[in-house]
């Protein structure tokens, strides 16, 4: 099986690659943006949104089946005070927003039947976080994760995930 992974290069990404050696692989860098340049930052914080809108358009119109697994965050259901509190960054979690907007239309376009199915998986912190006083997921867990919703005849729509 085929996956296409965005931002290979990211934490997650290594994980997703190192961790599901039974898959290929083929990668679309983040590298052509400057997260320096507040332009390019807008950018970033759309194009998930666009690339997932993208990606199901155009398997709909190619007749083509399969999962398209975007990652968003568990940030976007806590409470702002939460969210102050950990000093969240407002614009990960606005486009964050938009991605969950997109996803959920596109994921009853068709309520039933073979059809492009767009999965959504929203986690806390991810393995950098180890050795703070919050919960993380591991590559592990991330994989685990993974490998059942690509292995799994349920079209999965959206799963939450955390340590407690």
């Amino acid at each position: 099986m085929k996956i296409l992974l965005t931002g290979p290069n990211s934490t997650s990404g290594k994980a997703i690659i190192e961790k599901l050696t039974d898959y290929e692989f083929v990668t679309c860098p983040h590298s052509d943006y400057d997260l320096t340049n507040n332009d390019d930052l807008a950018k970033v914080g759309t194009s998930q949104s666009i690339l997932l809108h993208s990606v199901y358009n155009n398997w709909v119109n190619r007749q083509k089946t399969g999962k398209i697994i975007s990652f968003g965050t568990l940030g976007t259901v806590v409470s702002y005070q939460v969210l102050t509190q950990l000093s969240a960054d407002n614009s990960v979690i606005a486009s964050k927003l938009l991605l969950e907007k997109v996803h959920s239309e596109l994921s009853f376009q068709k309520f039933f039947g073979t059809q492009p199915q767009s999965v959504l998986i929203r986690f806390a912190n991810f393995e950098s976080f180890a050795g703070r006083d919050q919960p993380y997921t591991t590559k592990q867990q991330l994989a685990d994760i993974i490998n059942f919703i690509l292995k799994s005849d349920t079209y999965i729509s959206t799963m939450d995930f955390r340590e407690i």
